[in-house]
């Protein structure tokens, strides 16, 4: 009797060194939340932020919609990777896709940006070494 016990606290143990160990990797892997969910380039596209990076939700107008005829970008397709939070507040540090501007729109290359969140934490400002625009909440 005490051996089934014995095991079954085991099994308790591990499974919930496990669950722990999953939660932190999240915590760990992406101190995130204040930019999850939907933002717009207004004009051009919205991208959702997940735990994973950001992630073209719609396509809305520009080189976007021309790009996405030609199947150079998808819906669901990344375009910000790498993303880790600065040591300042509401700073991030990312990657971006860069396309052409000619056509056909293909991606040129990933570059470094920073995201800032400002106060109210409905605008992001990015920048890249390419320019700087804002993104807002979109809902």
């Amino acid at each position: 009797m005490n051996k089934k016990r014995n095991i079954r606290k085991v099994f308790i143990l591990v499974f919930l060194i496990s669950l722990l160990s999953s939660c932190s990797f999240i915590s760990l892997n992406f101190n995130n939340f204040a930019i999850l969910g939907d933002w717009e380039r207004e004009g051009d596209y919205v991208v959702t932020f997940d735990a994973t990076g950001g992630y073209f939700k719609d396509l809305t107008g520009g080189i976007w919609l021309d790009a996405k005829k030609n199947n150079n970008i998808l819906i669901g397709e990344k375009c910000y990777k790498d993303i880790t939070k600065s040591d300042s507040k509401n700073v991030w540090k990312c990657k971006i896709r860069i396309y052409n501007t000619a056509s056909p729109h293909e991606t040129l290359r990933w570059e470094d940006c920073t995201l800032t969140l400002n106060s109210d934490t409905d605008k992001i400002t990015v920048k890249t070494a390419s320019g700087n625009f804002t993104l807002r909440r979109y809902e």
